[in-house]
């Protein structure tokens, strides 16, 4: 399999369409209109558990391989960014995603979501990034 860069999903599923590639990544909520549309399908996720949307399609773990990508959207500020303005915007973030016009919303675009308080987040970024390198470092060997 040979990797074609391109900048987004939204690319990526054009060149799919296209009959440019023969497979891309998207989240569910990227995917799901031309997967219900049959305009696409949808073979492996790559997250942990099965997605809501796409109840019938397995997880990589399921198939037997031992990777696990989740499709992480975070917020996030320079590194130096005091510790008192980051427990502001934490709250205040955690305050939107606790509201119950926010989860309807985000049901209606078929977003999953989880959250995740800062450590936790920079620690799942790391845990995925060293994943990668493991990958990487064994396909250069």
């Amino acid at each position: 399999m040979k990797h074609v860069p391109y900048k987004g999903g939204a690319p990526g599923l054009a060149a799919l369409r296209g009959g440019h590639v023969d497979v891309t990544i998207g989240s569910d909520a990227e995917i799901w209109p031309m997967v219900q549309g049959g305009k696409i399908r949808a073979m492996t996720l790559t997250s942990l558990d099965r997605s809501p949307i796409l109840k019938d399609v397995p997880t990589l773990k399921e198939l037997g391989y031992d990777v696990y990508l989740e499709n992480q959207k975070g917020f996030v500020t320079p590194a130096k960014t005091p510790s008192e303005r980051i427990t502001v915007l934490h709250d205040a973030l955690k305050k939107v995603y606790d509201h119950p016009a926010f989860k309807k919303m985000a049901e209606q675009l078929k977003l999953e979501l989880s959250y995740m308080g800062p450590e936790d987040f920079r620690k799942a970024l790391q845990d995925m990034s060293n994943q990668i390198g493991e990958v990487v470092k064994t396909l250069g060997e």
